[in-house]
């Protein structure tokens, strides 16, 4: 490996590591949390959000809020989309299309963090 080639593997690793950690994290707390029996559910949440922009188009709300969350607020698509943030940091630590589960991570991460501001 010359040049920047090995530093941008470590920087995918770690950075895939990094995010299976908190994908891990948030699929262990999630039913305590942000689950329909949760401290603060999701539901409730994406309500709130819902309410704070009424009147507005779709695309205004992914826009200030982007969450897979507008989808749904089950929680099975809450663990749902844990999972796919675990799945797609493990296969982006392995070297399986590392752009691609990168961005997979972010979305399920960006929805993630949305939901869960108070903790």
């Amino acid at each position: 490996m010359t040049g920047y080639t090995y530093p941008l593997f470590l920087f995918e690793r770690g950075l895939a590591l990094v995010n299976l950690v908190a994908f891990l994290s948030f699929y262990v707390q999630a039913a305590g949390l942000v689950s329909s029996k949760g401290l603060t559910p999701a539901a409730q949440t994406i309500k709130k959000m819902h309410k704070k922009l009424q009147g507005e188009t779709w695309m205004k709300k992914l826009y200030w809020h982007p969450s897979l969350f507008w989808i749904s607020t089950s929680d099975s698509f809450l663990f749902g989309v844990a999972y796919a943030g675990i799945c797609s940091s493990l296969l982006a630590m392995f070297g399986y299309f590392p752009f691609w589960n990168m961005l997979i991570s972010l979305v399920c991460y960006s929805s993630a963090r949305l939901i869960g501001q108070p903790w």
